[in-house]
């Protein structure tokens, strides 16, 4: 009795611990107590009482994994990896850390949501950790620490900038990999011990907009350098060597191009539509703005208001409605897409056969799937 007694005290502590930490960010979503257990090598094994956690979830793949072959049947064409044919001896627990600040994470959102589907077959819970809409490092290592105590078996998330790395490395001394998506820093004085990260190259995302900016040039400007703004969501993230290579590719290609900005426009449509109306007041001259983060739809919302359709086109990422309409009417050149459907269910897989099957990702690095939408294909993407 008096052990119960102890058991239960610690189980309360726990719990309130818990609820001090996450507070209104790093909330977690319909999740259930998985005391005990921790990540050892390549299994999640579970303490004291030796049993296996019963595996009736993934009863459509079968106890021994005889059924996932079925399931790779319907594994999504947008994803890069699959997962091995063998279950988890216990029911794995992943978290997923995402935004919600701006409708490029409907997209992330919904790579997340085949993910639970898919996963849910196999014996694996997938819950999603609330972040908040603003994007600090604050906020993911708050959330990183709530998936800790919670002791989560792996996570998967979107760490975006410099200071992440304390989290992520917190994380992995705990015993539970972590995969980055969608962007990390790529330059920090503190080592990243992260499993891997998987999102589009920077390097081929510059290039893939300065070799569309240079054929609109030579389509609309005679083949002349020009004046072009540029605004990007974060100054101080991934997202400065984008840009970096941006320029390098284009005075490769086109020597004598002038760059207005960079602007920081926190990933919101609003502030990207004021720095590109401002931008274009400013510089009559102007032919272009490139758009590396989120709302880039501000910008081509700019570009219509001000009469400038078919004399300043706008060079994005990200396949959302808004963007599509926006090739389609003439305001954007092109869009890029970065594949984040299958940044996330690719993430859930690599992390899925490290722990069950000893797997390691195939670099720490992993370009995501990508394509481009412009006027010659936008009706293929069209609702």
């Amino acid at each position: 009795m008096k052990k119960r007694m102890l058991k239960m005290l610690a189980v309360l502590m726990a719990v309130a611990m818990f609820a001090a930490g996450c507070g209104n960010n790093g909330e977690i979503k319909d999740t259930k107590a998985d005391k005990g257990t921790e990540t050892k090598g390549t299994e999640a094994v579970k303490e004291d009482d030796g049993t296996k956690a019963d595996s009736g979830t993934a009863a459509a793949a079968g106890e021994d994994g005889s059924g996932i072959s079925a399931l790779l049947e319907k594994w999504p064409e947008y994803a890069q990896f699959r997962p091995v044919e063998r279950l988890p001896e216990k029911t794995l627990k992943f978290a997923f850390l995402g935004y919600n600040n701006n409708p490029f994470w409907n997209l992330v959102h919904s790579g997340y949501d085949d993910a639970v589907e898919l996963f849910s077959e196999m014996n694996v819970e997938i819950e999603d950790v609330n972040m908040g809409n603003e994007i600090t490092a604050k906020a993911y290592n708050d959330a990183i620490d709530a998936c800790i105590l919670k002791g989560y078996d792996g996570i998967v998330g979107v760490p975006l900038l410099s200071g992440t790395e304390v989290g992520i490395n917190r994380a992995a001394e705990a015993g539970i990999p972590v995969i980055n998506i969608v962007g990390e820093a790529e330059e920090s004085d503190t080592p990243m011990n992260k499993l891997t990260c998987i999102m589009t190259n920077s390097e081929k995302c510059a290039e893939t907009h300065a070799k569309a900016f240079v054929e609109y040039l030579g389509e609309k400007n005679n083949g002349e350098p020009a004046k072009y703004g540029y605004i990007q969501s974060y100054l101080g993230s991934k997202e400065d060597l984008q840009r970096k290579h941006f320029v390098d590719y284009l005075e490769n290609l086109m020597p004598g191009c002038e760059m207005i900005g960079p602007f920081e426009a926190l990933d919101q449509a609003e502030k990207v539509y004021a720095a590109a109306k401002d931008m274009i007041n400013a510089n009559p001259d102007l032919k272009g703005i490139i758009v590396s983060g989120g709302g880039p739809n501000g910008a081509a919302r700019a570009v219509q208001e001000l009469g400038k359709t078919g004399e300043i086109y706008v060079f994005a990422n990200d396949e959302i409605p808004e963007n599509i309409q926006y090739v389609k009417s003439g305001e954007m050149w092109e869009v890029m897409s970065q594949g984040p459907q299958g940044q996330v269910v690719d993430a859930f897989t690599v992390l899925y056969n490290y722990l069950v099957a000893g797997e390691e990702p195939q670099s720490k690095l992993i370009d995501s799937k990508t394509f481009t939408i412009t006027k010659d294909n936008v009706d293929e993407y069209l609702n």
